[in-house]
């Protein structure tokens, strides 16, 4: 199968795709140098609007302080190292949605999106706010809700290693959430990492191993 992928010379060459009413899922978990850090600058920079965003985190505060997102999906609406940020107020004033959804079921959903399958069930987060407004049904004995796949326009992720091909290598922090969010679209956009510099590859129609 020939190669679709694409290197670019910058971070905002490799996002420039990503318009307006785009969905995006963000890996990266824990440190901020485990996430796409000159990706999201550059989308920021770049000023798409009315995007929805699919993190653990809110990975980059500049997308909310910009007001570039309307709908957030992650386990935490906030930065995992302050309070009172970007996107604690855009949720609080009413001007981003935020729908709950906890690290292992995000996962999940984005794994359904990927094999095609549209939802499951799942007992998880049954008595939260993470259940409002979704089905629910019973099996054998215990009550489960009903979550939708997830399948985002774009993905943006970081890996150690990347071909012309867009297989991808991850090692240390980079295997958290990062490949999973790769499998879950289409269209991924890799920021390569390296103890001296990165790179930004944007492949299409390939999956990371």
């Amino acid at each position: 199968m020939p190669s679709s992928g694409k290197v670019y010379d910058s971070p905002s060459e490799a996002v420039a795709d990503i318009r307006d009413g785009a969905s995006i899922c963000v890996g990266g978990f824990g440190p901020p140098q485990n996430r796409p850090a000159s990706l999201l600058r550059a989308l920021a920079e770049g000023g798409a609007r009315n995007l929805t965003l699919i993190s653990n985190t809110f990975s980059y505060q500049g997308l909310a302080e910009n007001e570039q997102v309307t709908k957030f999906i992650g386990a935490f609406g906030s930065s995992a190292y302050a309070r009172g940020v970007a996107s604690d107020r855009l949720i609080a004033d009413g001007k981003m949605e935020f729908e709950a959804t906890p690290q292992g079921i995000m996962t999940e959903r984005l794994r359904a999106g990927a094999a095609g399958i549209p939802a499951f069930y799942s007992p998880v987060g049954v008595d939260t706010l993470v259940a409002d407004g979704k089905e629910r049904r019973w099996f054998d004995g215990r009550e489960y809700i009903l979550e939708t796949a997830l399948q985002p326009d774009f993905a943006l992720i970081k890996a150690s290693r990347a071909d012309e091909l867009g297989n991808l290598g991850y090692v240390g922090g980079t295997r958290n959430f990062h490949p999973t969010m790769g499998h879950g679209c289409t269209n991924y956009i890799t920021e390569r990492w390296s103890p001296r510099h990165a790179r930004s590859r944007s492949t299409t129609s390939c999956r990371p191993d």
